[in-house]
């Protein structure tokens, strides 16, 4: 702007500047969360300051003790940008609230459709501070390995299809038609028997993955219209805990 009116600056004009130097990156979010309110920023840019994010992201720090199961998770656009670092294992804000939303949530329909909207309309209830750091970690890492097993032709192809609404599927076939609320300290259980099943590349978890094929195929025609629908999530949770 200042350059698009150069010819209406005179010496007598003033302009303010305010350079903040630190390196605490808290300090930059509250700064970012106070200040740009009057620019075009993306509200999820503003969850990456909550408190309950940041517990995420230091619980996917915790849990990259080793290789197989190590996972990040970007808070910041481009956190890891520099690093050399495989993208399938990167999970950007977006991303996470959509895997978590339609594993733990039973939203895959909201996953499928607009991750904008999955973001700002469930904020209060995918980033809820009550929530349990592992059912972030469970649906990052279930949709991790299951990208590996469709890229490797393991699996039956029209899971691919119904990216979202796997991962809904696999929690109600491996935790039972009741499984633990997201806030309570149970659901860590579920998370781990998550992790343990589709961490392995063997017999069982293939086999889990190809029965849910079998049981998406029991639901006849499914176009993308359908997909979208609430109705169809019941649909596919009734055919899974049937």
């Amino acid at each position: 702007m200042l350059f698009e009116n150069k010819s209406a600056i005179t010496e007598k004009v003033t302009i303010m500047a305010k350079i903040i130097e630190t390196d605490d990156q808290d300090i930059v979010d509250d700064i970012v969360k106070s200040t740009n309110r009057q620019n075009k920023i993306e509200e999820h840019q503003f969850l990456a300051t909550l408190d309950s994010v940041k517990a995420v992201e230091r619980y996917f720090i915790a849990r990259g003790g080793d290789e197989e199961h190590r996972l990040y998770f970007e808070r910041r656009p481009n956190q890891y940008g520099r690093d050399d670092i495989p993208t399938i294992r990167i999970f950007d804000l977006k991303e996470l609230a959509r895997c978590t939303g339609a594993m733990f949530l039973d939203k895959p329909d909201v996953a499928s459709r607009y991750p904008n909207q999955l973001v700002e309309e469930l904020q209060g209830v995918v980033f809820d501070p009550k929530n349990k750091e592992e059912i972030f970690y469970a649906a990052a890492y279930c949709s991790y390995r299951l990208k590996l097993l469709h890229g490797n032709n393991k699996i039956d192809k029209s899971l691919n299809r119904f990216k979202w609404y796997s991962l809904m599927a696999f929690r109600y076939i491996i935790c039972g038609s009741t499984p633990a609320n997201v806030t309570s300290s149970k659901v860590e259980k579920d998370c781990e028997a998550i992790i343990d099943v589709v961490s392995k590349n063997d017999e069982t978890c293939i086999g889990i993955c190809n029965d849910i094929a079998k049981r998406f195929s029991k639901l006849g025609e499914i176009g993308r219209d359908r997909l979208r629908t609430t109705r169809f999530v019941s649909e596919v949770r009734e055919v899974m805990i049937g």
